[in-house]
This record gives structure tokens, C-alpha cells and sequence, in this order.
């Protein structure tokens, strides 16, 4: 029972720690001037229009992250932008919601200040990743139909 305790206090206390990476130049701006992506499940941001995001599961360390914080999500200003995320599950197989591999993608969408989305991804028949509003629940970009130029 104390084992239990200890894990479930131990998960608490990481979610916690998890920061968000700022990808725009200059000092800190309020959430109604900004907008956030976040990742979800076993999806990780990999890039922000071409600028390397350290995983969101792997723990590193870096100069700006010097504690190794998991990212779990990536601020940036509003207008067009380029996501590069992965699916990546590498659970037992005895997990029937992971399906073992590791699948990158790139979606553009267009960020508006004030908004949070999330990327998804998952693995069923076949692959597929997108983007929503979480405001509207509206898919705002998916591999289907991403159309990045």
C-alpha cells in the first residue's frame, strides 16, 4: 500500500513539474496575446516551425531547462505555423491501446491569439494526427488534409 502511495505521489509531483516551452523571441505574454499547443497521450511535439522542442516524455537537460522538466505543451505567437509531432507507444504488448512504433507527422495551422489546442495522434487501421480547438472542438488540421506549402 505504501508502494502505491509512493507511485501515485511520485506521478503527481512530475505532472506538476511538466513547463511549457516558449517559442517566440522576447519576454513572457499574457495567455490573451499568445496562443498554446499541448500535446495529448502518447503524442510528443518534436518541432515549432523548424526549432527543435526536447520530447515531452524524455526528460533532458539542457541550459534552458536545467532541472530536465517534461514540455507538455509549446506557446507561440499567433499566425501560420509548421508542427512536427510523433506517435510514439513503446508499452508491453499486452497493452491493446499501444501499438508499438514511432510515427512522425507535419501539420499547419493557424494559430489564434487568446486560443489552446491540442495535437493527437493514434494508431488503429492506419495512422492519423491532427489538431483541435479546444474551445470549439473543431479538427483544425489533420494528416488527411494538412496541405503544409
Amino acid at each position: 500500500m505504501l508502494r502505491i502511495s509512493a507511485t501515485i505521489l511520485l506521478t503527481v509531483m512530475l505532472t506538476a513539474c511538466a513547463i511549457t516551452f516558449k517559442g517566440y523571441e522576447g519576454e513572457m505574454k499574457p495567455d490573451s496575446e499568445i496562443a498554446i499547443l499541448s500535446r495529448s497521450g502518447f503524442t510528443q511535439i518534436v518541432e515549432l516551425d523548424g526549432i527543435h522542442i526536447q520530447s515531452a516524455t524524455r526528460m533532458e537537460y539542457t541550459r534552458d531547462n536545467p532541472l530536465g522538466l517534461a514540455y507538455k505543451a509549446v506557446e507561440m505567437m499567433p499566425g501560420d505555423h509548421t508542427v512536427t509531432a510523433h506517435y510514439h507507444c513503446d508499452g508491453p504488448k499486452k497493452w491493446d491501446f499501444c501499438t508499438t512504433g514511432n510515427y512522425k507527422f507535419t501539420l499547419c495551422f493557424t494559430a489564434q491569439a487568446g486560443h489552446r489546442y491540442t495535437v493527437y495522434s493514434e494508431v488503429v487501421d492506419r495512422y492519423y494526427g491532427w489538431i483541435e480547438d479546444d474551445e470549439s472542438d473543431q479538427v483544425i488540421a489533420d494528416t488527411n488534409s494538412s496541405g503544409c506549402n
